[in-house]
C-alpha cells in the first residue's frame, strides 16, 4: 500500500474520458498514490452514457426526418430497429469492465443500505455539505461519494488524501474538510482538475513545460535532454503506422485505417516493453517478409491479443528503430513512449463478444 491515497470524482472521469484517466491513473500510481474511485462514480458514468447515447439517437431520428436524408439514405427503417435497452445493457456492461480493469480492489462501496439512507435523510433536513443551502434537494449522489470516501478512509490508513473533483465539492471544501478530520483524524485536499498543471504541483508532482509525446504525461525539466519535433513527429508517425494499416475497401484500390491488434485484457507498460525487446531482438527474422506475423509474441508473454490486420514491414521497422532509439539514446523519454503505446493499444480493448468495441466512454 502506498502512503497517499487520491479519490476521483465523476466529473473527473467524464471530462477526461477513457484514454485520459487511464494515462493519468497509471502516473499517479507511478508516483506512489494509491487511486481510488466509488461505486456511486461508476454508477453516475454509466448514467452519464446513457444519457449521450439517448441525445445521439434523437439526433439521428431529427436527422431522418429530414427531405434530403429521406430521398438519398433514409434512416428511419433501420433506427427503428434500434433496441435502446440493449444499448443501454451493453455500455453498461463495458463500463464495469472498464473500471475493474483499470481500478480493481480500488472500487469502494457504497455504505449499507439502512446506515446510507438514514444518513442522507439527516443531511438533507440539514442541507450538511454536499447537499446545497436552500430548498433544492441536489447533492444526493455527491453525498453517497461523500460518506463512502470517509467510511472508507476511516478503516483504511495512509498519510495524505486528496480528492480529485471540480463542483460543488470544492464550493464546501472548507466544511467537509473539516468533517473529514474529525472522521478520519487526517486533513483531505480537494484538488481541482481544470488546471491540470496545477493539479499535478498541488499533488507534489511537478510539472515543466516541455514538448510530449503524450499529452498529460508529467515529468520533470530535470528528465528531459534534447528531443526535436522533427524527432517527436517521427515517434508518433512509427507508432501510429504500427498500430493501424491501409486496407483496401473497394476495387478502385480506396483504403481506410483500420486497427491491426485486438485486445482482450488491458496491457501494463512493463509488458509492451517486453513485448518490444522481443521484437528488437528478433528483426532480423523478418528481413525477407513484406508483412509481419507477431502473434507467437502475444503468446510467448502471455499477452491476451491478435493481429487482426498484417503489419507492413516497413511499419515494424521504423517501430522498433524507435525503441532501439529511445532505449540507447533518450532513456528519459521511455515512460512517455510506453504510455503512448499503451493508450493506441488500450484503445484497441475488445470484450470476447461480437459487436463490442472501443473504450465504454
Amino acid at each position: 500500500m502506498n502512503k497517499k491515497a487520491i479519490y476521483l470524482d465523476t466529473n473527473f472521469i467524464i471530462a477526461k474520458q477513457s484514454e485520459s484517466t487511464i494515462t493519468i491513473v497509471e502516473e499517479l500510481r507511478r508516483k506512489g498514490f494509491d487511486v481510488f474511485v466509488t461505486q456511486m462514480v461508476i454508477e453516475e458514468v454509466k448514467a452519464n452514457n446513457r444519457r449521450e447515447i439517448a441525445k445521439k439517437i434523437d439526433a439521428l431520428k431529427l436527422i431522418s426526418k429530414s427531405k434530403l436524408c429521406k430521398l438519398y439514405f433514409p434512416l428511419e427503417e433501420a433506427i427503428s430497429f434500434i433496441n435502446l435497452e440493449e444499448i443501454y445493457h451493453t455500455s453498461d456492461k463495458r463500463c464495469d469492465v472498464f473500471f475493474h480493469a483499470l481500478f480493481k480492489d480500488c472500487i469502494i462501496n457504497n455504505l449499507d443500505t439502512e446506515d446510507l439512507l438514514s444518513n442522507l435523510i439527516e443531511r438533507d433536513m440539514k442541507k450538511a455539505p454536499p447537499f446545497a443551502d436552500g430548498d433544492s434537494d441536489k447533492g444526493w449522489k455527491d453525498t453517497i461519494i461523500w460518506l463512502a470516501i470517509m467510511g472508507f478512509s476511516s478503516k483504511n490508513r495512509y498519510e495524505d488524501y486528496y480528492f480529485i473533483t471540480d463542483d460543488g465539492f470544492n464550493k464546501k471544501s472548507a466544511q467537509m474538510a473539516i468533517e473529514f478530520r474529525d472522521a478520519v483524524g487526517k486533513d483531505i485536499v480537494f484538488v481541482s482538475f481544470k488546471d491540470e498543471k496545477l493539479m499535478f504541483r498541488t499533488l507534489g508532482i511537478i510539472e515543466a513545460e516541455k514538448q510530449t509525446l503524450i499529452d498529460g504525461a508529467p515529468f520533470t525539466q530535470a528528465e528531459i535532454s534534447p528531443l526535436s519535433k522533427d524527432d517527436v513527429s517521427r515517434i508518433k508517425n512509427a507508432i501510429h503506422n504500427f498500430a493501424t494499416t491501409d486496407v483496401e475497401y473497394n476495387e478502385f484500390g480506396d483504403t481506410y485505417r483500420r486497427n491491426v491488434f485486438e485486445f482482450y485484457e488491458y496491457v501494463s507498460k512493463h509488458q509492451i516493453e517486453e513485448f518490444l525487446d522481443a521484437l528488437s531482438n528478433d528483426a532480423y527474422l523478418f528481413t525477407f517478409f513484406d508483412f509481419v506475423d507477431i502473434d507467437g509474441y502475444f503468446t510467448k508473454l502471455n499477452i491476451n491479443a491478435k493481429t487482426v490486420n498484417a503489419i507492413p514491414l516497413d511499419s515494424f521497422n521504423d517501430m522498433v528503430d524507435c525503441w532501439i532509439d529511445i532505449k540507447s539514446n533518450h532513456q528519459e523519454y521511455k515512460e512517455q513512449f510506453l504510455a503512448k503505446i499503451k493508450q493506441d493499444f488500450d484503445s484497441m480493448f475488445i470484450e470476447k463478444e461480437p459487436g463490442t468495441d472501443d473504450l465504454p466512454f
